[in-house]
Parts: C-alpha cells; sequence; structure tokens
C-alpha cells in the first residue's frame, strides 16, 4: 500500500441531538490547522447517535467560522453545499470507513480561507468556534454540530503576506469600515477621507475595541 500527501482532512461525524463539541475522527482531538493552510472538512450527519441515511428535505448545509470569544459577530468564514452536491446514498459503513470520499460532504477552505487574524496571542493560536447547520424544506435552520477549532501560526505563510499584531501597528475591516490600530491607547479608529480634490483630510472617529 503506497501513501500520497494530500490536503489536511478534518473529519467531523455531526450530530443534531448532540451539544458536545465535535473532534476529529481521524486524530480524536479538536481541530487544529495552521493558518494559510488549505483543508478539507468532511462531515457525516447523525442524529442522536444514529446515522443518518434519508437526507430527504434537506436543501442546503452551510459551515460557518466565527472568532470564538464573538459567536453572535460575522463568520470570518462561511460555506455551503446545496442539496444536490450532498452524498444521498453514503452508508454508515461506508461513513466509519474513514475514506475522504465517504462523506455526505466536504467543505473545502482554502488557503485564503484559514488565513485568518490570530490578533496579538503570545502563542500564536487562537480559537475560533465552526458551527455546521442544516436548512430543511420547511425554511427552518437546524444546527447539527458545532466544534472548536484552533488555528496556529507556522511561519510558512504559504506565499500569503502574514498578518502583523495589533501591538506592531495594524488594520481590520468590521462592517464598512476600516480601523487602524492605536498601541498608545490600546484602541482601534474608524478613518475615512473628506474633502474636495486637494483639500482632502483624513478624519478619524472615537477608538474603539474590536
Amino acid at each position: 500500500m503506497t501513501t500520497t500527501l494530500t490536503k489536511r482532512r478534518i473529519r467531523l461525524q455531526v450530530d443534531e441531538g448532540s451539544h458536545t463539541p465535535l473532534t476529529n475522527r481521524l486524530t480524536s482531538d479538536a481541530p487544529i490547522i495552521w493558518r494559510g493552510t488549505a483543508v478539507d472538512i468532511e462531515f457525516g450527519i447523525f442524529q442522536y447517535s444514529d446515522f443518518v441515511d434519508d437526507l430527504a428535505g434537506i436543501t442546503e448545509i452551510k459551515l460557518d467560522i466565527h472568532i470564538g470569544r464573538d459567536r453572535l459577530g460575522a463568520a470570518q468564514v462561511s460555506k455551503s453545499l446545496l442539496a444536490a452536491e450532498l452524498n444521498s446514498s453514503l452508508t454508515l459503513e461506508e461513513w466509519q470507513s474513514d475514506d475522504a470520499d465517504k462523506v455526505h460532504g466536504t467543505f473545502q477552505l482554502t488557503n485564503a480561507n484559514t488565513q485568518l487574524d490570530l490578533g496579538a496571542a503570545s502563542d500564536q493560536q487562537r480559537q475560533f468556534f465552526i458551527v455546521v447547520y442544516a436548512e430543511i424544506a420547511s425554511s427552518a435552520n437546524v444546527t447539527i454540530g458545532t466544534a472548536n477549532l484552533t488555528i496556529e501560526e507556522d511561519g510558512a505563510k504559504n506565499g500569503i503576506p502574514p498578518l502583523t499584531a495589533p501591538d506592531q501597528c495594524n488594520y481590520k475591516f468590521s462592517g464598512n469600515n476600516i480601523y487602524l490600530w492605536n498601541p498608545d491607547s490600546e484602541l482601534w479608529y474608524p478613518i475615512g477621507i473628506r474633502g474636495a480634490l486637494g483639500v482632502e483630510q483624513v478624519i478619524h472617529g472615537d477608538g474603539v475595541t474590536l
């Protein structure tokens, strides 16, 4: 048997009836990835530990990744799979084989998707929160699994410029605004430009915590 190097795989057995954070079936640990690396998030759908072998009524499966401390904020990454993209013929035995193609579906995250801001964490790790939910025929959203995801800086950057920590002066986007970091006040300031050509002025709002 030969082994070929592939993208990082995270295999989640999502269960609508459980509130226990998911682990990666391939490692039995909470999911962890390097920042800026591509990863496939595979999933199989269960309910109260029973394998779901009938996907009728599911119109879409979605994945959101949030900053761990701010689950109510805007998702840092969002992916979705329509019903036609799901594997409705998957069996329990196939899922338990842990083969990469034996899944109900796979969310493919690119290098850019995982190039997320790690902030000023001294250990260069940051906690994120994955939520997987299904839209069913009744137009209801049903959460079918959550996981705590750790993203760690490896220094390789995969050809993508690294994001500097706030204490090195930085910028970020939030909503429709761009903010600059002031290391002295340790606050973020929204900035903008106003004025006719030749008399432009840079303006900023009050400092905030983001």
